[in-house]
Formats: structure tokens, C-alpha cells, sequence
């Protein structure tokens, strides 16, 4: 009896520990309070491997006081939920892809691979992975926006919002 009492705490305290880890992901982007979002956190080598192997799916670089970042994680969610799609997010400030230079190489090949239009110069970086195999990119927000100063206008978000959606059509909904 104990045994099993023991089983069914431990089973748990597992399932409640890793829902937690990817509803807290996001709790640093100032303004982002969704506990229910999209978003699920990606180990930086898992991500170089899914790019490589150009794995189906939606996967964001970026860190939670990037000015633009934090502009395109609610817009971006916005998109996920409009077609129910999980967003594979990789912090580029976190230990994981901060002290895995093989990864870093892995993804800066990956990018390094695509047209000059579409390699990362920066974060926030969106690659979106068809199911037929094309490769999307977002960088930044909106072209002429200076996140650091001024915030999404209601039309850019709506702009971002728009592009952002049509881009995650091409990959296979949750549902």
C-alpha cells in the first residue's frame, strides 16, 4: 500500500513538475502573463537537430529583455492560438544555449544555409517549417519598428499578427 501510495506522489509531483516548467517559460516578458500559451521550451541541441533535419514546425530564438522579443511573443502567440499551434522557443540568454557552442555552430549553419534575407542578425528569429519542407524566417517585428522606444502600434500588431498566421498555415495544427 505504501508502495503504491508512494508511486502515486512521485507520478505526481513529475506530471505537476513538468507542467509547470513550460507554463513558467515565458514569465519573463514583461506584459506576457498567459498561463495557457503555445509556447514550449526546446533544449538548444534539439532545436539545431530539428532545423537540420528540417523537422515540420515553429521554432523562435529569442530572450525575455530583448525590446523586440518581448514585442513578438504576444503577437506571435495570437498566431499560434488562432491555428493551435505549439511554438518551439529556445532563450538565447539561458545556459543551455549560452554554454553550447556545438549548437550555436549547428543553428548559425542552419541560418547560414538560407538566403541572406532570411539568416539571423539578431533576435527574435522565427523559422517556420512546412509540412511539404519550405522554410519561412521572421526577424524582428515590423520593418521601421524601434522596439526600445516605442511599442507595437495597433496596425503593425495587426500587420505582424496577419504575416504571422499565414506563415504558421504551412504547419500541421495541434488539433
Amino acid at each position: 500500500m505504501k508502495k503504491i501510495l508512494l508511486t502515486a506522489v512521485v507520478s505526481l509531483l513529475v506530471l505537476v513538475g513538468c507542467t509547470s516548467a513550460n507554463t513558467n517559460i515565458m514569465k519573463g516578458y514583461k506584459g506576457f502573463d498567459k498561463k495557457d500559451h503555445h509556447y514550449q521550451a526546446m533544449s538548444a541541441s534539439d532545436m539545431a537537430t530539428a532545423l537540420e533535419n528540417k523537422t515540420e514546425g515553429i521554432y523562435y530564438l529569442g530572450f525575455e529583455t530583448c525590446p523586440w522579443c518581448v514585442a513578438l511573443v504576444p503577437v506571435m502567440e495570437e498566431a499560434a492560438a488562432a491555428g493551435n499551434h505549439t511554438i518551439n522557443y529556445v532563450d538565447t540568454r539561458g545556459n543551455d544555449y549560452t554554454q553550447n557552442a556545438d549548437a550555436q555552430k549547428r543553428i548559425e549553419a542552419f541560418s547560414n544555409s538560407l538566403p541572406e534575407e532570411q539568416r539571423m542578425t539578431g533576435v527574435p528569429y522565427v523559422v517556420i517549417i512546412g509540412g511539404d519542407g519550405s522554410i519561412q524566417v521572421n526577424i524582428g517585428t515590423v520593418p521601421g519598428h524601434n522596439a526600445p522606444v516605442d511599442p507595437l502600434t495597433e496596425d503593425q500588431a495587426k500587420f505582424l499578427q496577419i504575416r504571422l498566421t499565414e506563415m504558421f498555415s504551412s504547419v500541421k495544427s495541434n488539433a
